[in-house]
């Protein structure tokens, strides 16, 4: 009896346990699904949402067919983690086996055929170690790139405040300039005023004269009739040689004003004074301001004051640049720098031998040498009269070759480029010269 009640209460539990996982699966089936939710691989009939992924058999599990992993002795070895979409994409393509590699020379995932076979000799890591390697990496890279910024956000400032000065600086100016060709058009609204006035003067006088002149003819003319009426009478009573002793003369004067003839003359003065002053202006103010647009070329911000350096006016931005500079004497250097560079300072880092955003080469009595941030590297080279450098802006890149005669590398830099890079000389003696080569 006590057997029979124990299988009873055996079959029991077995029922409640079926029972309670019916009612489990029942319950989960008929949980809602959203769209980013993993599905489980093995529930065919009704889809579920998958609990666990596991990366040793590469297949997505629901809470119900997970128990497996969970009770089974033979399952423990396996990997789970929370479910995952790409989990097909954990299997090489080629050998079907679980992607548990990194390959650091080629930079991608292995299986263990892979390591042994394509990628054999390869530096390789897991998938945890090159994880944390390469979030090492992006780490200082985005470390980087935020000083890229930053410093770029700083340059960008400078400039904007310098474009502000330059708007300032140009209005005052043009202010200054207003007003002095106001004056100016004062002066010669005066000028032209006194020029009126004289030609006024000279037509009042004028028809004075002429109105004195037609005075006269009226008064003559008034005389003349006078006699014309007299002189029949006159006739008649004396003889011929009489009347004739008695008339007085009665010819006519011309109307002549002579103070006109001057008038073209005038004109003639007026036009050749106008275009000889309005061609002294033109010069005067053209020559002056050369002369000063000299002198401030001549004491430029762009002009270095205490080394003897020279940076070229175009800049070497974006793409891939080369350029070639023949160097003569003990002491002549040439690289890039940015246009940022101290030109006004004294100390080693407005020199491109001695700050971090410069690169260049160079000889001096010790021998050839590259330099940058103020550290320099001795080149294995004897003479060298012709050096290539080359710019790779995008990867970062700055290379200098001896091209005396076959090209040899000598030296490469590489760096994070924040600004427009520019070929600058450097010549520590006076007697030194470098010369930029037309390589086209």
């Amino acid at each position: 009896m006590s057997t029979l009640s124990c299988n009873n209460e055996g079959n029991l539990k077995e029922s409640q346990q079926s029972t309670d996982v019916k009612e489990e699966t029942r319950d989960f089936s008929t949980e809602t699904l959203l769209p980013q939710d993993v599905l489980c691989d093995s529930c065919i009939d009704s889809p579920s949402k998958a609990l666990k992924s596991c990366l040793t058999c590469l297949v997505s599990y629901c809470e119900a067919h997970l128990r497996p992993h969970l009770e089974n002795v033979k399952f423990q070895n396996h990997r789970l983690v929370d479910p995952l979409h790409d989990i097909d994409c954990r299997t090489c393509e080629i050998h079907l086996l679980p992607l548990d590699g990194f390959c650091l020379t080629d930079g991608c995932c292995v299986c263990l055929d892979c390591v042994n076979q394509e990628h054999e000799g390869h530096t390789t890591a897991s998938v945890g170690e090159a994880r944390a390697q390469i979030e090492v990496e992006l780490q200082k890279k985005q470390e980087d790139i935020s000083q890229s910024a930053s410093a770029t956000e700083k340059t960008i400032g400078k400039l904007q405040s310098n474009n502000d000065l330059i708007k300032c600086s140009v209005q005052e100016v043009c202010v200054i300039v207003e007003q002095q060709f106001a004056r100016l058009h004062t002066t010669v609204e005066e000028a032209r005023k006194g020029a009126v006035e004289v030609l006024e003067a000279e037509q009042r006088q004028a028809l004075r004269q002429a109105e004195g002149i037609q005075a006269h003819l009226e008064q003559r003319k008034s005389k003349a009739d006078e006699n014309f009426g007299s002189n029949e009478q006159t006739v008649q009573e004396q003889e011929y040689s009489e009347w004739k002793k008695g008339v007085s003369d009665v010819c006519m004067p011309t109307a002549y004003i002579n103070r006109m003839d001057h008038l073209t003359s005038y004109a003639q003065v007026v036009t050749d004074a106008t275009k000889e002053l309005c061609d002294l202006i033109l010069s005067s103010y053209r020559e002056k301001l050369n002369l000063i647009c000299k002198s401030a070329t001549q004491t430029s911000p762009d002009r270095f004051e205490y080394w003897r350096q020279a940076v070229t006016l175009e800049s070497l931005y974006q793409g891939r640049h080369y350029i070639e500079a023949e160097l003569s004497g003990e002491g002549a250097h040439v690289g890039v720098t940015y246009k940022s560079i101290d030109r006004k300072g004294e100390q080693n880092t407005s020199c491109i031998t001695g700050n971090d955003f410069s690169w260049c080469v160079g000889r001096n009595s010790r021998g050839f040498f590259a330099w940058h941030a103020g550290l320099e590297v001795p080149l294995e080279v004897t003479h060298i009269t012709r050096v290539g450098l080359y710019v790779d802006f995008q990867r970062g890149s700055v290379s200098f070759y001896d091209v005396t005669d076959a090209m040899t590398l000598l030296h490469k830099y590489t760096a994070n480029f924040i600004e427009p890079l520019y070929v600058t000389a450097w010549l520590s003696k006076k007697d030194n010269v470098v010369s930029l080569v037309d390589t086209k």
